[in-house]
């Protein structure tokens, strides 16, 4: 087996895009739920700045809200849910898991991981 060399920029170019380095199960659920989830987060980037305001919980849709015929509410939802169970060290299905780079961008744009009690 030949060993490729990559130069640092292409492997820095790839990790700004998420590429995954080693094939896991975690992988698998990043590269099959990938193109849903990022666009779904595109989403809420723009949910959010459309219902700008100062209430910080109220940015974030409610679990049953829709947005552009898409159930954006209940992603967030999950995304919460799937955040509590990863720092219990509960992964559950591969499809729940939330990635480092997918907390990273979410906290990039200010999301709330924990709800106030109205996202029922």
């Amino acid at each position: 087996a030949s060993s490729v060399v990559m130069s640092d920029q292409r492997i820095s170019l790839l990790n700004d895009i998420g590429f995954v380095w080693e094939w896991k199960g975690e992988a698998k659920a990043s590269i099959r739920e990938g193109p849903q989830w990022d666009a779904m987060y595109l989403l809420l980037k723009e949910y959010r700045v459309e219902h700008d305001t100062n209430d910080q919980q109220r940015r974030w849709p409610l679990k049953g809200d829709s947005y552009k015929g898409q159930n954006l509410g209940k992603w967030v939802h999950k995304q919460r849910q799937n955040y509590k169970l990863r720092h219990k060290g509960q992964l559950g299905e591969p499809s729940n898991i939330l990635l480092d780079h997918r907390i990273g961008m979410l906290d990039e744009i200010g999301f709330v991981w924990e709800d106030d009690g109205q996202h029922k």
